[in-house]
């Protein structure tokens, strides 16, 4: 798997991945972990995390990173499910009016949950209830995808 221009959070999910599962780490995916460690030992990046390229811009954390990933995986496969950016839309508008409220407490989504509900109710329980509904943002969010597929595909 060639890794020039991954995604640093891919990367370092395939490390842990490797060191978990006891398979080789690939010397790519070695040289880039040592590297960014032996250059926040010397002092030469504030942190590991942003030796390693898993923050951006100086003002998104690996934490957020991870949550806002999170968030537009079960935002996409709502899409999916809804059909179109629109009736998507709807149901967040109507999730958030309707079920957040008495559902916010849970650890889980209801058994009586729709498929849709239950993306929806995982994107609110991660994002603390900050979950887009603009159709830009929604359109967005799809093309973050499509970004990030053509960019995978060109590697």
């Amino acid at each position: 798997m060639p890794m020039a221009g991954a995604d640093p959070l891919d990367k370092l999910l395939l490390l842990i991945h490797s060191l978990q599962s006891g398979q080789p780490v690939p010397g790519e995916l070695a040289e880039w972990f040592s590297t960014a460690a032996l250059r926040t030992l010397g002092g030469r990046a504030p942190s590991l995390d942003h030796a390693l390229g898993l923050t951006r811009h100086g003002t998104h954390t690996l934490h957020c990173r991870i949550k806002r990933r999170e968030v537009r995986r079960r935002l996409l496969v709502a899409l999916d499910l809804a059909g179109s950016h629109a009736a998507l839309a709807e149901e967040i508008k109507r999730f958030r009016s309707r079920k957040w409220p008495c559902w916010r407490y849970f650890d889980e989504p209801p058994g009586r949950a729709t498929p849709i509900e239950c993306q929806l109710f995982h994107a609110f329980h991660v994002a603390g209830g900050e979950v887009p509904e603009s159709l830009r943002s929604i359109r967005r969010i799809e093309a973050e995808l499509v970004d990030s597929d053509a960019h995978d595909d060109a590697e």
